[in-house]
């Protein structure tokens, strides 16, 4: 019961900290297009590029967080997936292009979870607000 408990704690902080993520890169995305438009060009206006440059760096780690989750699932030890993730933040796409050529070679596929049939794979989703009765 103890580790259903975890699994439904973890799984409700996951999902927590990912719509917060949502709603700040949104907001911040959003808030930089309605004030600095993104056409025309300004390349000459330092605030404009400011801003761009800002909001371009809040996407990049707001993906990269989003990959970082699924690395970490998927690995099957959290000390390699947290050095991934490292990576990944301190050293940009060059190292997330690492890991997934590392990761088709190794396993010959870059599917989060991999199945015996080719195609055919349903994946039942439960909501992290359900708690897992054992």
């Amino acid at each position: 019961m103890n580790n259903n408990n975890n699994y439904y704690y973890s799984q409700k902080i996951s999902f927590t900290f990912y719509c917060a993520l949502f709603l700040g890169t949104l907001l911040a995305i959003s808030n930089t297009c309605y004030h600095y438009p993104l056409i025309p060009f300004q390349m000459n206006n330092q605030e404009w590029t400011s801003a761009w440059l800002i909001a371009t760096v809040i996407d990049y780690y707001g993906s990269t967080l989003c990959f970082a989750g699924i690395v970490l699932a998927s690995e099957p030890h959290w000390k390699t997936g947290g050095l991934w993730i490292i990576s990944f933040l301190l050293l940009g796409s060059p190292c997330c292009c690492l890991y997934m050529c590392l990761k088709l070679w190794h396993t010959g596929s870059i599917k989060l979870e991999a199945s015996s049939s080719s195609r055919t794979t349903t994946t039942t989703m439960t909501s992290p607000y359900t708690k897992i009765d054992s």
